[in-house]
């Protein structure tokens, strides 16, 4: 089963994308088969669709925070999509805080908690340790791995049960 992975960042935040998705590389898809999928710089309507549906096929959304990323119209958008797929359990999401943001709100109202990486709110670019930043990125990947296998599990179950009750 492969896991797919969305990253909504600004282009501004390319560097520490790039960072993270090294990160993940080499801590996690030795052991576990993932697909992940980021945006560059937002360019043309055609590109914000493949964007949006590849975030409707997402399992897990990081979301890379920053002011440029706030300020863009179409990634709050994508953000707020995120958001309501997560407070329907449709996909796992995390907000990871790349440059300070001031007066953001990390948790608007929702009903269902997304968590915030590093938890502190702190920048990560601004974190005396950035590995720690990524072992807890890795540590949240992982763990929701695990629990979309544990669902897939669960459905396959069901589904042979109710077989079995048919017959």
């Amino acid at each position: 089963m492969v896991t797919n992975i969305i990253i909504l960042s600004h282009e501004h935040e390319a560097q520490y994308v790039a960072e993270i998705v090294d990160h993940i590389a080499s801590n996690v898809q030795h052991e576990h088969d993932i697909s992940v999928f980021m945006n560059g710089s937002i360019l043309a309507s055609d590109e914000v669709k493949d964007l949006a549906k590849e975030l409707e096929k997402a399992q897990i959304a990081m979301i890379v925070i920053s002011s440029s990323f706030l300020s863009d119209d179409i990634l709050y958008e994508l953000r707020k999509r995120a958001i309501e797929l997560h407070e329907v359990e449709k996909l796992e999401a995390v907000q990871i805080i790349a440059r300070t943001v001031y007066a953001y709100e990390p948790n608007p109202p929702a009903k269902r908690k997304l968590k915030t990486i590093p938890p502190s709110g702190t920048a990560f670019t601004l974190h005396p340790d950035r590995n720690e930043v990524y072992v807890q990125i890795i540590d949240f990947i992982l763990d929701k791995i695990e629990i979309i296998k544990l669902k897939v599990t669960v459905l396959k179950l069901q589904k042979a049960l109710k077989e079995t009750r048919k017959t």
